[in-house]
């Protein structure tokens, strides 16, 4: 049964009623991917497979390809481009046609399968520009399906700021072909379309967190607008300081209050909306998170390691936390020693000699592709994949970079068969245990005879069926 998956979950508060879904609500260019990770770092869910980042959004867009996928079809159903860029009475007449929209049972049925298996948290979140459209459609939508908390937030920025966004390596014209008009009147319409349909929408006051993008880039008001996001979420201080940290502080001065009447209305009904918010919460808020200016971009305050642990990171890629525990227990077993070891995660934070775990997800990322030309030549790489001439990591880079630094191997027969195709295997360095990896609490009564965490493959679904048919 397609929908099973949304009643078989293993922990009832994971019931859709028992869920607060959080839309980030945006324009084209208008901070929604900032918003979107921003919530991550503060616990909520966005889900997996998520677009990595690429050349224009280096950083990550932090979208989830269900939600791209549903909104392209809304659009092309009623005669729109897929990516939502049209004149604004089309929009509008977009916007009124998508009330009353409705999905097949097959395919509602379907797609609360497909929530239930992406997003099994407690508080989850989706960002896709077009989501802003047809907002009145996912309303309708996640009450049918279920979710009763549900707390958008919309991300407003100045509409010249969304146009140079837009413009950068002549993006725009691609997208929408203008329409007959100028790039920048084009793009604000877009805006002023945007913005006025989700005005006009069942948003209710009291459950929607309304915040402009400038206030979060601003190292002065950032504080306060990253408290009301946390506030809105229900995170606690510690993860709105990481949050804090991740911005990147800009030092452009504030754009001038749009020419347009028609824009200057919008964009300041949204900046007052925004005001009124943060002042009643400011109000009854004790402390916020501080700004560091030295936290990101800095260099460490000791460059003397004789070694580090360099995770390779990339932006937008959780699995790349598969690796947390080895890089953890090589920093232990080095602090055993009576060496320091740190773990990083940039490479401007290099020292000494790294050893590199995730070395398999080097240049396969436009944030990993400039970083080994910035690795030391004695630099150890780790290799923590099974060496098959089946695996998708084993391609000919992977083997042209493990020839070329030295390499470290969990396993003896890894080591034999990396030898045998012209890499010189250092040593096995099989992975180990320290006693901080100890985290849980054996006391309580397991109900898990074997847990099974990672990629499915033939192979592994070979054993999971014979331990299934094994009772």
């Amino acid at each position: 049964m397609r929908g099973a998956a949304a009643t078989e979950r293993r922990d009832s508060s994971l019931h859709p009623a028992h869920q607060s879904v959080i839309p980030v609500l945006a324009g084209h260019r208008a901070g929604g991917a900032l918003v979107a990770r921003l919530l991550n770092l503060m616990g909520v869910e966005l889900g997996w497979p998520l677009k990595l980042a690429d050349e224009e959004n280096p950083r990550g867009s932090w979208e989830h390809g269900l939600f791209n996928t549903v909104n392209e079809r809304l659009l092309e159903a009623i005669g729109l481009p897929s990516d939502g860029m049209a004149r604004p009475e089309t929009l509008a007449a977009f916007a009124q046609r998508v009330t009353t929209l409705q999905l097949s049972d097959e395919d509602r049925e379907d797609l609360a399968a497909r929530l239930a298996r992406n997003f099994m948290q407690p508080v989850w979140s989706w960002k896709d520009p077009r989501t802003a459209l047809a907002w009145p459609f996912w309303n309708r939508l996640l009450g049918d399906l279920g979710y009763r908390a549900v707390r958008p937030v919309v991300v407003a920025r100045h509409p010249d700021a969304c146009f140079e966004r837009q413009s950068r390596g002549g993006g725009l014209r691609p997208m929408g072909g203008l329409q007959g008009l100028s790039a920048r009147d084009f793009s604000n319409s877009l805006w002023w379309a945007t913005y006025q349909i989700l005005l006009a929408s069942e948003l209710d006051a009291e459950q929607t967190l309304i915040v402009c993008l400038e206030d979060l880039l601003d190292p002065e008001t950032a504080p306060g607008e990253v408290a009301r996001l946390a506030s809105h979420v229900g995170a606690g201080q510690g993860s709105a300081q990481r949050a804090l940290e991740w911005i990147e502080w800009s030092s452009s001065k504030r754009l001038e209050t749009p020419s347009d009447p028609n824009l200057r209305a919008l964009w300041e009904g949204m900046q007052a909306l925004a005001a009124v918010q943060r002042d009643a919460f400011l109000k009854s808020t004790p402390s916020l998170p501080v700004v560091h200016r030295e936290s990101r971009g800095s260099e460490p305050k000791s460059k003397n390691a004789e070694y580090c642990i360099f995770q390779v990171s990339p932006v937008g890629y959780p699995h790349s936390h598969a690796f947390d525990e080895v890089a953890q227990a090589l920093h232990f077993g080095f602090a055993e020693l009576g060496r320091t070891a740190p773990i990083v995660h940039r490479v401007e934070d290099l020292q000494g000699t790294p050893i590199v775990v995730g070395a398999n997800l080097l240049g396969r990322f436009s944030d990993t592709k400039s970083v080994v030309e910035a690795l030391p030549a004695g630099t150890i790489l780790y290799n923590l994949e099974q060496i098959d001439t089946e695996s998708d990591w084993l391609t000919e880079e992977y083997l042209s970079l493990l020839r070329r630094f030295r390499v470290w191997d969990y396993s003896p027969a890894n080591a034999n068969r990396l030898r045998d195709l012209g890499v010189l295997v250092e040593g096995v360095c099989g992975i180990g245990y320290v006693p901080e990896l100890s985290r849980i609490d054996q006391s309580v009564e397991e109900d898990i005879d074997v847990l099974f965490y990672g990629g499915l493959n033939p192979r592994r679904q070979k054993i999971l069926d014979e331990l299934k048919g094994r009772g």
